[in-house]
């Protein structure tokens, strides 16, 4: 050893003891400055040494130390003997840090509160969903917090997202030691990581692997979880990211779990279609199987089997609260049940996904209460089966019980090819946002969403709709929406909601709906006093602009308290047959209501394309008047004609519509720390 690395070694000695001599006395004994005089050795009253008796040689010189050790043997030995006193020190300084941490104010909270203060700190990493390892960061800051972490079980016993290795997850699992596991994870994993938690089932409160690759649901993996009893799991989801369903054979096992799992209530499969015979017969409260797809088999004994094990399942999970099947349903249901009814008193939701004939099979067995929630989606089969007939009576009959709900929102979303109808005896909290989104908003929360596919006749779907919307109770709603892009089939808006008279709102997104502003225009009133030249302009525009018969009688109007029109994603220059364009349509209705004493008070116009000029005459015809507009170029600007040729006279019979300005638009690796040494205070 050179001179240079000899005095630094002394150096650090030094400042080693000069450390031991301002350290302060471990909690609960006090120390006055004689008392620390007196714990140092002295002889004959001389201090002697301030070193540890062991370290004690280190006081002579490095060139004597070393002149006396002159074979290798010897310095091997020195060097081990050096090596050992070294790491007594260590343990020894730790051991003062250890004391000193103790008077922390932190360190005076009792175990309990600073394993409460851990979860709190663990919460933040579960609710991110990525393990942060902050858990284990809290073990490697002093003794007492690592004790504290590692004696609280509930600590380790919660994953919400993967640990980095397989290594750090087999030490929080057995950390977590026999505490209720909660595995909620959200990915890809491997086998090693499958097996490691199904080998915990025993202990597994909640198990929902979503996402998981393909392979891994396979034979092997629904068998081993079949294998395995879970005396305390609740809650049970497993789910794949693939667009096919993944087919489990039905040779894998009796069921779930041994049959052995009381204190199951939840039990939910995505993309994963397995035997019904493998589906839990307990208490379950919640049960969900949703497919991308339906699987179709043509053998009738595996089919009739099939139906007759989802009717097991059925009748033995009587506490059912909440039940979707999508695209997992068998036919020949109605043949399976023999005509026994599956009574299921608690059940508030029920979804299901199917063919209509499939879907009506299951509703005409099931016996539900009236407050049960239908979210139905049916598919019809083909053109020479008019199943879709089948669907309005059951679902009247579910609605129209002594002790039905009153529906207070209709919400129609349309397409070629797919309609939507969502009813709620709720109205929208806000109606100037509501966004037409198919399960968002107010639609999740509605006792009724019926939606309709086909892939070959719109005109069955339509009459499927009148059929639902003649039969519910719908006469007491008060705000109606309808959605639609572009609808080229003829639409009796009118005869569809003519029942509906206490309508105070509408809301209309979409070019599809122009013919429903055309049903709120009143027809022309009997009795004029024009005459002359004025009186034709007058006939003329009336009748275009209604599109109807100025001789035809007298009919009330449509929806009489009607306050309020909401419109969106509309331009307002697309020409109507027989009525100009939109803008006008829209300005004849708004007159004419108010000619018949049901005037609109409300507009809203947002999304649109329309012109500043006619945004401004529609202030005019209403007390609130609200206009998000598209921003963009419009030729409606630089003209003052409406794009009818025929109309050149409405600006001279409005006067000054055109005059005055709008008046606002709205616009870590694991363990990775080797010393947890009390250094962190």
């Amino acid at each position: 050893m050179s001179n240079r690395n000899a005095l630094n070694k002394e150096l650090i000695m030094r400042r080693v003891v000069g450390h031991y001599q301002t350290q302060t006395p471990s909690s609960g004994s006090t120390m006055t400055d004689s008392d620390s005089t007196s714990r140092l050795p002295h002889e004959n009253g001389v201090q002697t040494s301030l070193y540890p008796d062991g370290l004690a040689h280190l006081e002579t010189e490095p060139t004597e130390f070393r002149s006396s050790i002159r074979t290798p043997t010897a310095r091997s030995a020195a060097i081990s003997s050096m090596d050992e006193k070294i790491e007594a020190a260590r343990h020894h300084i730790l051991s003062l840090l250890t004391r000193r941490n103790a008077l922390a104010p932190i360190s005076l909270l009792p175990p309990e509160l600073l394993a409460r203060i851990f979860h709190f700190h663990a919460f933040e990493e579960l609710q991110s969903n990525r393990e942060t390892l902050s858990r284990i960061r809290v073990t490697h800051v002093c003794r007492y917090w690592r004790q504290v972490a590692l004696e609280d079980c509930s600590l380790w016993a919660r994953f919400s997202a993967l640990p980095p290795s397989t290594t750090c997850l087999a030490e929080m699992l057995a950390r977590a030691k026999g505490a209720p596991l909660i595995i909620d994870l959200d990915g890809s994993q491997n086998s090693k990581t499958f097996s490691m938690f199904s080998s915990h089932l025993s202990h597994i409160r909640e198990l929902r692997l979503r996402n998981l690759c393909d392979s891994l649901v396979d034979g092997n993996s629904i068998r081993e979880l079949c294998s395995l009893e879970a005396p305390m799991l609740e809650h049970f989801e497993l789910g794949v990211p693939s667009f096919s369903p993944v087919i489990v054979q039905t040779s894998v096992g009796t069921r779930f779990f041994k049959g052995q799992a009381p204190k199951l209530r939840t039990f939910s499969l995505c993309q994963i279609q397995v035997p019904w015979s493998l589906v839990p017969r307990t208490q379950l409260s919640q049960l969900r199987i949703v497919l991308s797809k339906e699987i179709s088999t043509t053998d009738d004994v595996s089919l009739l089997d099939t139906a007759n094990q989802l009717i097991d399942v059925l009748t033995n999970n009587p506490a059912l609260e909440d039940l979707v099947l999508q695209c997992c349903l068998p036919p020949m249901l109605s043949h399976a049940s023999h005509s026994q009814a599956i009574h299921l008193p608690r059940l508030s939701h029920l979804g299901l996904a199917a063919s209509s004939s499939r879907v009506a099979d299951l509703l005409k067995v099931l016996k539900l209460p009236s407050s049960t929630k239908l979210h139905l989606r049916c598919t019809s089969e083909n053109v020479g089966a008019y199943n879709d007939g089948l669907i309005p009576p059951l679902i009247s009959a579910h609605f129209n019980k002594p002790d039905a709900i009153t529906f207070k929102s209709l919400i129609l979303t349309l397409d070629d090819m797919l309609i939507e109808l969502t009813a709620s005896s709720s109205l929208p909290i806000s109606t100037v946002s509501r966004s037409h989104t198919f399960g968002c908003g107010l639609e999740r929360d509605a006792e009724l969403s019926l939606l309709l596919d086909a892939d070959f006749n719109f005109g069955h779907l339509w009459d499927t709709l009148e059929r639902v919307c003649a039969m519910l109770p719908i006469a007491e709603v008060e705000y109606l929406s309808i959605s639609a892009s572009d609808v080229l089939h003829p639409i009796n808006w009118e005869g569809l909601f003519r029942r509906c008279e206490k309508i105070t709102t509408i809301d209309v997104c979409g070019r599809g709906t122009t013919t429903l502003l055309q049903t709120l225009t009143p027809p022309k009133l009997g009795h004029s006093t024009s005459s002359g030249k004025g009186k034709k302009r007058e006939d003329y525009r009336n009748a275009q602009a209604e599109g109807v018969d100025s001789t035809a009688p007298y009919v009330s109007p449509v929806f009489p308290e009607l306050t309020t029109l909401l419109m969106r994603g509309l331009d307002f220059s697309d020409n109507v047959p027989r009525c100009g364009n939109l803008y006008d349509v829209l300005v004849n209705a708004l007159r004419r209501r108010t000619l018949h004493k049901v005037p609109l008070k409300k507009l809203s116009i947002n999304n649109s394309s329309i012109s500043t000029k006619r945004s401004n005459a529609l202030e005019r015809l209403v007390q609130d008047f609200h206009c998000g507009k598209d921003e963009g170029f419009s030729w409606h600007d630089f003209d003052d004609v409406d794009s009818n040729p025929d109309l050149t006279d409405y600006e001279g019979y409005y006067g000054d519509q055109f005059v005055g300005t709008a008046h606002g638009e709205w616009v870590v690796d694991w363990e990775d720390y080797s010393d947890y040494s009390d250094e962190w205070f």
